[in-house]
């Protein structure tokens, strides 16, 4: 516990000293500026060995970034693997009044999202329970949770919340959906 205040007791005040110093003429840049110092201050500490790309997955290089996160894409057509039931995901109403959701799956196996321009297929991984929901490639982790549902003949409305992390990075898409799923 002691060693916890401590930390955050040093992060206050590379915090405070970043906010008080006037090196930066944004505010933006004072962000930078003290998020790279947390980082170089951590990485030292916990990896002394570690710079800005260090191996965590073997091989794989991982960047560290504050800043980068998943670029998400609407899917304009279905995939001709989806035949029968399938579930659409949306970021907002508006999405779904559109038509253009953001993840499609066959309500099996596999499961489609576009990502950073590209579509990828990612196949279930595991299921948690019948609301949560797992599914990989060698690219993409993604997390579905369905927190609510409410079925109409051969529909069912979903909401939910989804994480995306990227396998060769620390890039994350964390984000609620709404979605319907046809059979």
């Amino acid at each position: 516990m002691r060693l916890f205040c401590v930390f955050y007791r040093i992060q206050f005040l590379l915090l405070a000293w970043q906010f008080m110093s006037c090196q930066t003429t944004s505010a933006q840049e004072r962000m930078n500026e003290y998020q790279e110092s947390v980082w170089n201050f951590y990485s030292q500490l916990l990896l002394p060995n570690a710079s800005t790309s260090f191996g965590l997955f073997g091989d794989t290089q991982c960047e560290i970034s504050f800043t980068d996160t998943l670029s998400l894409q609407t899917i304009d057509t279905i995939p001709d693997e989806i035949d029968g039931g399938m579930c659409q995901l949306f970021l907002s109403e508006y999405d779904k009044k559109v038509n253009s959701p953001f993840c499609i799956t066959d309500m099996g196996d596999v499961l489609f999202i576009y990502v950073d321009g590209e579509l990828n297929k990612l196949r279930q991984d595991s299921i948690f329970s019948s609301r949560l929901f797992q599914y990989r490639n060698d690219k993409y982790l993604m997390k579905i949770y369905i927190h609510e549902g409410e079925t109409e003949d051969e529909q069912c409305d979903i909401k939910g919340f989804c994480k995306i992390n990227s396998l060769n990075s620390l890039r994350v898409y964390e984000h609620s959906f709404i979605g319907k799923c046809i059979w």
